[in-house]
């Protein structure tokens, strides 16, 4: 496996170029629309079989295992609209042990999404410890985000911005709806 990951590590990187580091964008690059991952089509009807719950900020999500293991991420969910349309596909990870085997994983994600759908930005935070990269189009993207040496966690999302958008509002709506009944509840206990 370990063979495998650092053959993988080395055809990737070897098309893997330095731009739109430092906050740049990319136009050296065509970007593609970013259309599915772990099996999950974004814009696509979450089917009625599988469960939804609402988040505390009144977000819908659905938690999965992938057919495939992808280290190191070990949390997966779809994130869904009221009538179940998936516009959010997340996956969240950590490397615990080993900072050289960190760097090999995210040099390997970069290089594939970035063959994938085009590097659109890429910046680096303060020292060695932060990366945060985007691939795709502005409408449909997928971003990196990792940080941490030793302990490294990896937070992947892919979106699709319209859908995200609606989502955002539903969650405004049902907020103020859930304020407004809660003030009727008081309003009727004499409060």
């Amino acid at each position: 496996m370990k063979k495998l990951l650092t053959l993988s590590i080395v055809v990737l990187l070897s098309g893997c170029g330095q731009n739109g580091q430092n906050g740049q964008k990319n136009s050296e690059q065509k970007l593609s629309s970013v259309t599915e991952a772990f099996g999950w089509k974004l814009g696509e009807k979450l089917l009625p079989q599988y469960e939804v719950k609402q988040t505390d900020s009144f977000m819908s999500e659905h938690e999965f295992e992938p057919s495939n293991e992808t280290p190191p991420f070990s949390m997966y969910r779809v994130s869904v609209t009221l009538d179940r349309t998936i516009y959010e596909i997340s996956a969240l990870g950590f490397e615990h042990d080993d900072a050289a085997r960190a760097a090999e994983l995210r040099k390997a994600m970069v290089g594939l999404l970035t063959e994938k759908y085009g590097l659109r930005s890429e910046h680096k935070g303060k020292g060695d410890e932060r990366y945060f990269y985007e691939f795709g189009t502005p409408e449909r993207s997928a971003s990196l985000d990792v940080t941490g040496g030793v302990g490294t966690m990896f937070s992947l999302t892919y979106r699709d911005e319209k859908l995200g958008s609606k989502a955002y509002a539903e969650s405004r709506m049902l907020k103020e709806k859930s304020l407004a009944d809660r003030k009727q509840q008081f309003k009727n206990s004499g409060l």
